[in-house]
C-alpha cells in the first residue's frame, strides 16, 4: 500500500504536480491528506460545484494508495 502523499508511479507524480495555468486539478490531496479525484462539476447559482471521491487505487498503475479505514481516520 503506497501513501497518498507519495506517488506510486511517474504518471501519478506528473498529474499531482497540477494542471496548466488556469485549470483546476482533477487529482489532488485534500486538506485532510486524502488523495481525491474530481469526477464531475456542476454549475450552481453560487458558482462551479465539484463532486469528488477519494481515490483508493492509482488510476494509472493500480497500486493500492489508501483504504477506507485510513480515509475515515483522516476525516
Amino acid at each position: 500500500m503506497a501513501d497518498a502523499d507519495r506517488p506510486c508511479c511517474a504518471a501519478l507524480a506528473e498529474v499531482l504536480k497540477g494542471p496548466g495555468e488556469g485549470a483546476d486539478p482533477a487529482l489532488f490531496v485534500d486538506d485532510d491528506g486524502v488523495l481525491t479525484m474530481v469526477v464531475a462539476t456542476l454549475q450552481t447559482p453560487g458558482g462551479l460545484g465539484f463532486f469528488d471521491r477519494a481515490v483508493l487505487f492509482c488510476p494509472f498503475c493500480g497500486t493500492g494508495l489508501q483504504t477506507q479505514d485510513q480515509i475515515n481516520r483522516k476525516a
